[in-house]
């Protein structure tokens, strides 16, 4: 696995060989060492060869510290569970009840005509067009549906792009509802969730539903959850290590299926392929502070499961790190993410306090902070803020990327972006200016700047 994760490669910290102690111990001290650090708030479960080597709950499940982690807790794993949509589609594929390639238009009614040429690969696929989901204004399943039976026209034609709309998870656990006749969470019961042992599993849960550790941020501000589309899933990470079991066993599905959905845009997470089988399944998961991941290594027969309620983008570093020690291998624990760490000072604090502390961090911090790629960590920064609709703060940032980095063109690209976003096109002007004089090949910079004369000329 070593190498494959966008993230596993920066910024770690190597801390010595996996021979010196057992297992059980090394990986005890990788979590430990990150939750004294700042960023792992979590439950672990690490398996080998069928047999749980490592399980353990390390802090907190509310943002007062006054609840310890227990294993029994139910984590919202996110995107995780657009695995089990996914198979609940090959299931009913395989019992002749449905075909890949139907339109959505042979099991829902009333929708435009693009729903003619949207098939049910595509919604697996992430290849349908469907535009983004706007959390803004959707607050329910019936807000879903008007804008659906309001949309015109797609994104792109089906089958020629991707875009990771959750758009195409909702449509597919209603065609879901519609060929099973069952509401998703009965159908899901029934078809994964009993045969696979995953007995804590609760699907839409209420606030005062039961076991639910509750997400915060780094300041520990806890979540203010909006309603939203039905099909949030909680489990604990036993039943996350049911799955994978179950995964790994083809007990849902045959393997042959398996393989046509892994080998799919995101159908599956990030599946590696070798000479017509799989090698390893690895998915990742957030919903606001709640962040998970599973890997499952099939020829070494590992399994590493995280779940966090304290989102730090770094469950990915801390499964390559628990890989190397299952590996025998040296192994490395990341450092603190320069992004999550100014996101959330200027969020709270305003840009003032978190240039501050960005200028404290890379002059006199640098040992405990990935510091890898500032700029790109700079502008995700400013892009969240904006976001978030801290619209001065998030300006402010990317003004701080071009002034730190002025000779990328991309930086003056995105700053440009953003001005024309908020209605400042002089200012915009200006920027894609730097930005083709620093790229002066490129046409998606040219293409914008004379948009922006011929709207002034007019």
């Amino acid at each position: 696995m070593k190498g494959l994760f966008v993230t596993v490669l920066w910024g770690l910290f190597l801390i010595g060989s996996a021979h010196a102690q057992p297992k059980d111990q090394l990986l005890d001290s990788l979590f430990q060492t990150a939750n004294k650090r700042g960023f792992f708030n979590g439950n672990v479960l690490v398996a080998e060869k069928g047999a749980v080597i490592y399980q353990s709950q390390i802090g907190f499940a509310d943002a007062g510290k006054t609840k310890k982690l227990t294993p029994e807790l139910r984590f919202n794993i996110g995107s995780i569970s657009k695995g089990l949509s996914a198979f609940s589609i090959m299931k009913l594929h395989e019992q002749g009840r449905l075909k890949l390639d139907d339109s959505v238009s042979e099991f829902i009614e009333n929708l435009p005509d693009w729903s003619r040429q949207v098939t049910m690969r595509h919604l697996l696929e992430y290849s349908s067009g469907l535009p983004n989901v706007d959390y803004l204004r959707i607050f329910s399943d019936d807000d879903a549906w008007r804008v659906l039976r309001n949309l015109k026209q797609l994104e792109f034609e089906p089958g020629t792009d991707h875009l990771y709309s959750n758009y195409n998870i909702f449509l597919r656990e209603r065609i879901i509802e519609k060929v099973s006749g069952q509401k998703y969470p009965k159908y899901l019961t029934s078809v994964i969730l009993t045969p696979c042992g995953m007995e804590n599993v609760v699907i839409d849960p209420t606030p005062t539903s039961p076991a639910l550790p509750k997400a915060f941020d780094n300041k520990f501000v806890e979540d203010n959850y909006p309603t939203t589309m039905s099909g949030a899933m909680h489990m604990t990470i036993n039943d996350l290590y049911q799955w994978t079991k179950c995964l790994n066993d083809y007990k849902i599905i045959s393997k042959s299926s398996f393989l046509e959905l892994a080998a799919g845009y995101k159908t599956l997470g990030l599946v590696q392929m070798d000479n017509q089988d799989w090698v390893f399944y690895y998915h990742h998961g957030s919903s606001y502070n709640f962040e998970s991941s599973v890997y499952v290594n099939q020829p070494e027969e590992f399994t590493v499961i995280l779940m966090t309620n304290n989102k730090n983008f770094n469950v990915g570093d801390l499964t390559n790190a628990a890989d190397a020690i299952l590996r025998d291998e040296p192994f490395e624990i990341p450092k603190k993410s320069l992004y999550m760490t100014l996101r959330t000072e200027i969020f709270y604090n305003g840009f003032e306090s978190g240039t501050r502390r960005y200028h404290y961090i890379t002059g006199n911090d640098q040992e405990h902070y990935d510091l890898t790629n500032i700029e790109r960590d700079l502008i995700k920064t400013g892009r969240y803020l904006i976001g978030k609709d801290k619209i001065r703060d998030g300006v402010n940032t990317l003004k701080l990327v071009v002034s730190e980095f002025p000779d990328s063109w991309n930086a003056h690209l995105i700053l440009a972006d953003t001005y024309q976003e908020i209605g400042e096109n002089e200012l915009a002007f200006h920027s894609y200016q730097k930005a083709l004089g620093l790229n002066s090949e490129n046409e998606e910079i040219k293409l914008k700047l004379k948009k922006i004369k011929d709207k002034s000329s007019r």
